[in-house]
């Protein structure tokens, strides 16, 4: 039986003289696990057209990156895709192509004063992951 704990996730630590048990790694694994698995969220959604539309994820992510299955990110003129953060979003000038949310994102498909978001663009697929 271990005689030390970690301190964050209260981890099963042995010392020499301590016996070592299986349910221990498993209770250790299963911590971890449950640790992860919250922080990561990745995907693939296919774009609809619309204006506006939320993709919804377990957390709210501290960085995102959106890529579009086409052979770039964005042109002088046009969001396809790009790394959003908290409150700064993948933008080319002003437009804003992705943006982070609350329990999710937002992606965006207008065309506004020469400039174009293309993030929900009919016909593609997007790409993302999300970290916590």
């Amino acid at each position: 039986m271990s005689s030390l704990k970690t301190q964050h996730y209260q981890l099963h630590q042995w010392q020499p003289s301590d016996e070592v048990l299986r349910a221990e790694f498993n209770e250790n694994f299963g911590k971890i696990d449950a640790a992860v698995g919250g922080l990561l969220a990745t995907g693939v959604y296919a774009g609809d057209g619309q204006i506006n539309r939320t993709i919804e994820l377990p957390f709210t992510p501290s960085a995102l990156l959106v890529i579009q299955n086409f052979p770039y990110l964005c042109d002088t003129y046009t969001v396809r895709g790009g790394l959003a953060m908290r409150n700064s979003p993948a933008v080319v000038n002003t437009t804003e192509g992705v943006t982070i949310v609350e329990n999710g994102f937002v992606v965006h498909n207008f065309y506004l004063d020469g400039y174009a978001a293309r993030t929900n663009s009919s016909d593609f697929y997007y790409h993302y992951i999300a970290v916590a």
